[in-house]
């Protein structure tokens, strides 16, 4: 959308998330831009972040921008029916760390509950949002568990040991990789790799 949108359509207030979103505007294609303001918004207070991206999809639609691209609960069951396992990452994506624990829990359960609604079938997994090291504690760890799920996934990159926490994932990246580079990725990481075969 950025390449309908000018760098003066956003509001010039002085803050620093304010100047990389004209700057990101001003450079169409910047996605190291991009990030930045991902990583900013993440540091905000929930209802801060979903207020600025509120704005950016308002400007984005008034500039003849798209839909969204994100699926519906049409398109989300039809993935489970072929076989794609669909996990919770919360109802409004907070980062668990910066929300009291009775919001945590409660973004933890109301995922759970909608997802299983609509599937009519169980959620067993977990992604934290953001994922990192700090971004969760000890304490998100037990409601996770505490709220029914089987395993969780953080953001941590590396593979998973024989007795590794099943609430404390780690994840090897695969993005558009050749089979052959996933299987190289697999082979690092103790797996077996199959898929260039």
């Amino acid at each position: 959308w950025a390449r309908r949108v000018g760098a003066d359509a956003w509001p010039a207030s002085g803050t620093a998330l304010d100047g990389l979103v004209r700057r990101a505007l001003a450079r169409r294609g910047d996605l190291a831009g991009l990030a930045r303001i991902d990583a900013e918004l993440k540091q905000l207070a929930a209802s801060r972040s979903e207020a600025l991206l509120a704005e950016l999809a308002r400007l984005a639609a008034s500039r003849g921008g798209g839909a969204a691209r994100l699926l519906d609960w049409d398109g989300v069951r039809a993935l489970a029916r072929g076989g794609v396992e669909i996990g919770a990452h919360t109802v409004t994506h907070p980062i668990l760390s910066k929300v009291s624990l009775a919001c945590a829990e409660r973004e933890l359960l109301d995922a759970k509950a909608r997802i299983e609604a609509q599937l009519d079938a169980p959620v067993h997994g977990f992604a934290y949002p953001n994922g990192r090291a700090g971004d969760f504690g000890d304490a998100h760890v037990a409601l996770v568990r505490r709220s029914g799920y089987r395993y969780a996934c953080t953001a941590e990159r590396g593979a998973n040991r024989s007795g590794a926490d099943v609430f404390r994932l780690r994840r090897i990246g695969v993005g558009c990789d050749a089979p052959a580079l996933l299987d190289l990725k697999l082979a690092l990481a103790g797996g077996r790799p199959a898929c260039a075969a």
